[in-house]
């Protein structure tokens, strides 16, 4: 099996994407965004994206209304989910293939697909930079709508919830998938308290990706993740990055399960407890 066209393709190459742009049965979406500007990832879309491919926003699209808990990044509703990539042309037999320009909101639809019991996804190595650094065919015209039928089947089999961190009396493995200094909780830019969940070790997201934000080849995969299994419980600020680490454990034949509110839901509870400093190792 090739560099990136690997663990039944979960990873395709844009010289694979070349070759598949008008197929019927493969759906390209553009899942570029910006915490720091929300609105960014819809204008860089308008002006350039792949040909064929459609949009879709990590706050109006990849994530439902937020309240009081819950996290910045709520999981969205299954009907108006599915209804927006039934719109797309997905259906049971096509195959979604995601894209960005930093590696995390790829992930987190793929990971939502998966949630919602659909299987057929990739993510484009290299995502859109490495696409246009080939040379390969851009566009700013937006594709038609499509006829699809995206049924989706929910697996909650893969979430946890709060309540069941707390009821887990630490025996449950807990992966913080936030920045070192997040973790620490030197600094906290983003949610109302500071820190980590007590017990959980620290593996900053990036540290599966190359320096260009591909994921890294299996064997370095292997070293980075080879302390985490399939009890494994990953989180993050909100829901997000914490899926890229899920991916790239799936990469390797494991699957996580994430905490879907994440620091964001945790530190919105006055009775969460919290742990600062590095107590990962």
């Amino acid at each position: 099996m090739g560099r990136e066209e690997r663990n039944d393709g979960v990873i395709v190459s844009a010289e694979w994407l070349l070759g598949h742009l008008d197929s019927s049965d493969v759906v390209i979406i553009d899942c570029r965004y910006s915490l720091s500007d929300f609105s960014q990832g819809r204008r860089l879309y308008s002006v350039s994206h792949i040909k064929g491919a459609y949009f879709m926003d990590l706050e109006d699209d990849l994530s439902g209304p937020k309240v009081e808990h819950g996290g910045r990044h709520p999981l969205p509703d299954p009907e108006i989910f599915a209804r927006k990539l039934s719109s797309m042309g997905v259906s049971a037999d096509t195959r979604v293939i995601a894209y960005d320009s930093e590696g995390s909101a790829s992930c987190r639809l793929c990971w939502l697909l998966k949630y919602f019991g659909h299987e057929k996804v990739s993510i484009l190595q290299g995502g859109f930079e490495r696409w246009v650094l080939s040379g390969l065919p851009v566009t700013d015209e937006t594709p038609p709508p499509r006829q699809g039928n995206f049924v989706p089947v929910v697996r909650k089999d893969l979430i946890v919830d709060r309540n069941e961190i707390l009821n887990s009396g630490n025996n449950m493995t807990l992966i913080d998938c936030r920045a070192p200094e997040r973790y620490s909780g030197e600094v906290e830019p983003l949610d109302r308290r500071a820190g980590h969940i007590p017990g959980a070790k620290n593996l900053f997201y990036r540290e599966v990706f190359s320096e260009n934000s591909t994921f890294k080849d299996l064997g370095e995969l292997e070293k980075v993740l080879a302390d985490l299994d399939s009890e494994t419980v990953l989180y993050c600020g909100s829901g997000v990055t914490a899926t890229v680490v899920c991916v790239a454990m799936g990469l390797i034949g494991k699957t996580p399960r994430i905490y879907t509110g994440s620091w964001s839901d945790w530190a919105s509870y006055v009775d969460s407890p919290i742990t600062t400093g590095d107590s990962s190792k």
